[in-house]
């Protein structure tokens, strides 16, 4: 299992607050200003007016909530299979999932389609679609591929509630840092890194799920913010 840094930035219109913690797993956590979507809980303006006045509202004790985003990898798989002097290796299949409910890790591992174990094992999130095979006499050589994919959750959690001031389904975008993998073992191309950013729509104290769209890439980080 993978230990990353976190970071949290509380939001109320504007960020007011940063924290870190570490955790288990391929998580950042990371929130920014929600000045754009959060005008509706002072009068209409500019934004640069609304974000000063939703600065003065907000020390003055207007009704507010509180949010942050947080991200975690709740679903990793892989898969093995190859064969050696035409004799096949057992293949092997691992993964890991977060419960929807407690977030509590589990873990299994088959081989050839048998359950072995629900030990923890480390992981490395990434997306994969990798083959190799030798040239020459089949009986003599060998050929493997290795598959492996990655998913997370983009949760908004909510800090702090004040009935009549929600935000039920705000903007957020995110982006995945990724360094790119070989996608087979012939003349495989220098790494590089790459970043890939969408949007989304998340519910208030709701999580969607993301994944990079791009395959043979180790996943460095994933970040997120309310979109302005």
């Amino acid at each position: 299992m993978n230990k990353r840094i976190l970071r949290t930035v509380v939001i109320t219109g504007m960020a007011i607050a940063v924290s870190e913690s570490v955790a288990l797993g391929a998580g950042l956590l990371r929130a920014s200003s929600a000045s754009a979507w959060m005008r509706r809980l002072i009068l209409k303006g500019s934004d640069a007016a609304a974000d000063e006045l939703a600065r003065r509202a907000i020390a003055g004790g207007a009704a507010h909530e509180k949010y942050e985003l947080l991200t975690t990898a709740n679903r990793y798989w892989d898969y093995f299979a190859g064969a050696h002097r035409g004799a096949a290796w057992p293949m092997t299949y691992r993964s890991m999932w977060l419960d929807p409910v407690t977030s509590i890790q589990h873990f299994e591992t088959y081989v050839s389609g048998v359950l072995r174990d629900r030990y923890p094992f480390h992981y490395t999130p990434h997306n994969r679609s990798y083959s190799c095979q030798s040239t020459g006499d089949p009986g003599n050589g060998y050929h493997y591929s290795v598959y492996a994919g990655v998913r997370y959750w983009v949760i908004n959690r909510v800090v702090q509630s004040s009935p009549g001031q929600e935000v039920f389904f705000p903007r957020v975008t995110y982006e995945f840092g990724m360094t790119t993998l070989p996608a087979n073992c012939f003349n495989p191309p220098p790494s590089h890194s790459l970043a890939e950013q969408r949007n989304t729509m998340v519910a208030r104290a709701g999580k969607v799920d993301c994944t990079p769209g791009i395959n043979n890439v180790d996943v460095d980080y994933l970040i997120t913010w309310y979109a302005q």
